[in-house]
């Protein structure tokens, strides 16, 4: 993979003691970041939020900067287009499974899907230097569905942690994962960020940032280190009882529970067209 673009924006404070962050291209942003920023922002009164876009050409600053201005929250970018999307390195031989998920043929689409669902992981170690910062980095489509504890958001971002997936735990999931205090918390997003791009190099597909996070996750054990889990509720998959951040993963983010648990966090012109589908749906 070439050279990342500019990092651009405003960064995370480095005063900032405890930060949510999570990354999408600004049409996303629209639709589900803006609701994640504000079910945090205007519910947890003491954790910074910071969101890296990736911004193919409709960023709107304005409203970002307002955000900026009015809460906790901090924005970084990176200017792609549609070429740097060809260019990528595409692994042809691992691409049956975007292409049964996405039904098409067309790589430079699954090479832009891949490109946003792992950069977020890539960019950590730059966003991110100052080792006393606790951090979880949650999926842009998550909604905070209740507020929580310092004590509980410090247990599972003292150490880098990780959120094992139900009964079948040797698979991790990046909805949630925390890179850890101190100075093994810079060298595990290093050394995530490195192997991920060095998986770039060699050739995008689909999940490679999961199968990547998996080999971190051995190699790291096999350095003598060790790691936190953090529990499911903290980003369940859809609605679930008790859960504290809930993920609208694959197609759960159209289902109505969810829709509602966003509803009264949305900007006006979302709020306006998903109060239109509840109703549809319910009819």
């Amino acid at each position: 993979m070439r050279k990342l673009p500019e990092l651009k924006g405003l960064m995370c404070p480095r005063e900032a003691e405890n930060v949510i962050y999570f990354s999408c291209d600004y049409d996303y942003f629209d639709r589900h970041g803006y609701a994640l920023q504000q079910s945090i922002n205007r519910t947890v009164g003491w954790i910074h939020v910071h969101c890296h876009i990736i911004n193919e050409g409709n960023i709107d600053h304005t409203i970002l900067k307002r955000l900026n201005e009015q809460f906790k929250f901090t924005y970084t970018y990176e200017d792609v287009d549609k070429q740097f999307y060809v260019d990528l390195p595409k692994n042809k031989h691992m691409m049956d499974e975007g292409i049964n998920i996405f039904k098409t043929g067309d790589l430079d689409y699954i090479a832009r899907r891949t490109y946003l669902a792992s950069v977020r992981f890539i960019r950590m170690a730059e966003i991110f230097t100052n080792p006393q910062q606790r951090i979880l980095q949650i999926d842009c489509d998550s909604i905070l569905r209740t507020g929580f504890h310092l004590k509980d958001f410090a247990e599972i971002t003292s150490e880098v942690s990780i959120m094992p997936k139900p009964k079948e735990p040797e698979i991790f999931i990046a909805s949630a994962l925390s890179p850890g205090l101190g100075h093994k918390g810079l060298e595990w997003r290093k050394l995530f960020a490195r192997q991920l791009h060095k998986g770039f190099e060699k050739g995008c597909y689909w999940f490679i940032d999961q199968h990547v996070l998996r080999q971190v996750m051995k190699d790291w054990k096999n350095l003598g280190n060790t790691y936190g889990e953090i529990p499911y509720e903290w980003n369940s998959w859809g609605i679930k009882k008790h859960n504290i951040f809930s993920t609208g993963k694959g197609n759960k983010k159209d289902g109505l529970k969810f829709k509602q648990a966003q509803l009264r966090w949305l900007p006006q012109h979302w709020y306006d067209k998903v109060v239109v589908e509840i109703r549809n749906t319910d009819t």
